[in-house]
């Protein structure tokens, strides 16, 4: 039987697997090699889809229906690397112990303090550094990620002392079911809920409640980043980096590039000390929106609650060794980058 079973392939699984890694645990991990471009089974869901030019797709497959909403952005990636193969890498060191930044250094993910000669960014925040791997490459999990089982998780049952997992197994394309002592869900917010619901533990008419910070963009023509009594952060990025971020380039540039960021033209990304909450609901295997004027075009969404039970203390209903450990269980206490609570809170649960 499996000690530690982790469902997911991005940033968080690939924080989670190497701190138990360190402490000596035996971790297996549950999550697609590869791309899953068709699926027999499931419908793809064009609704949940970000793609960038530059970075490698990935695709949602659900079979639960979704109200189409305009003015919502949730993204959905079922693919080895998940969200950090179109991120920026941003992360906030400000509360990191110089103890886990040594620690990410051991495992061969650099930092990088933002400045437009090295990142084409700079922020407000003097904390904000981007993660890099040793070839000065943004931060991919799939660049360090070693799939164990290659498929994805579809239901889960509780037994006594252990957890059942039904998985469809890309290499044979056939269903299978393995236990583990212990489940950690680092999937999308998109995945975890299909995921209850074909466990048959979120039921119809079960209500959730997602927080993000507002946000927005909007062009600049000076270099400037100014400090706001509001606590907003806020991230300017000169031409080339609002280019390379809009089409997902994640390799280094070379140094000539330096040359444009004189050219007075940035992209002005603003996260406001202000949460908004999106409230839904299923219906009939149907999710349906609360009214709101726009959500998720951050992609840093968070602090999911169901019935009003935080993520984690809704599944630790269910069974004391079911945990989520990615973006949807972090709580974000302020605006910004959010990878430095998802390793908080992985962490706490650790």
């Amino acid at each position: 039987m499996i000690k530690n079973l982790i469902i997911g392939g991005g940033f968080s699984a690939h924080i989670f697997s190497e701190l138990l890694k360190k402490d000596n645990k035996e971790t297996t991990i549950l999550t697609p090699k590869g791309n899953i471009v068709e699926h027999n089974n499931m419908k793809k869901n064009k609704l949940f889809e970000v793609n960038k030019i530059s970075s490698t797709k990935g695709f949602s497959f659900l079979t639960t229906k979704y109200e189409k909403r305009r003015e919502i952005f949730l993204h959905d990636r079922v693919s080895l690397g998940g969200n950090s193969t179109i991120w920026g890498g941003v992360i906030n060191i400000e509360k990191l112990p110089r103890k886990f930044i040594d620690f990410l250094d051991n495992i061969k993910i650099n930092l990088f303090k933002l400045s437009y000669e090295e990142t084409f960014s700079k922020s407000n925040m003097d904390s904000l550094y981007q993660l890099r791997n040793s070839k000065n490459k943004i931060y991919d999990s799939k660049d360090y990620i070693k799939t164990d089982i290659d498929g994805f998780a579809t239901k889960i049952f509780f037994h006594k002392n252990k957890i059942e997992v039904e998985f469809y197994d890309l290499t044979s394309n056939t269903t299978k079911r393995i236990f583990s002592e212990k489940v950690f869900l680092a999937t999308s917010v998109i995945q975890l809920i299909e995921i209850l619901i074909k466990s048959n533990i979120i039921k119809d008419n079960y209500f959730f409640e997602l927080d993000e910070f507002k946000h927005n963009f909007k062009l600049s023509f000076h270099n400037k980043t100014h400090n706001f009594t509001d606590k907003r952060v806020i991230i300017k990025y000169s031409i080339v980096g609002a280019f390379k971020h809009f089409i997902g380039y994640q390799n280094k540039l070379n140094y000539n590039f330096r040359y444009f960021n004189k050219i007075p033209v940035f992209i002005e990304q603003t996260y406001f000390n202000e949460k908004q909450t999106l409230l839904f609901n299923l219906q009939k295997n149907l999710i349906k929106f609360d009214k709101i004027n726009k959500f998720g075009d951050s992609i840093h969404y968070s602090d999911l609650k169901i019935n009003k039970k935080k993520i984690n203390d809704f599944l630790q209903s269910f069974s004391k060794n079911l945990f989520c450990i990615s973006m949807p269980s972090a709580s974000q206490k302020q605006p910004g980058p959010i990878s430095n609570d998802i390793i908080e809170n992985i962490k706490s649960i650790i």
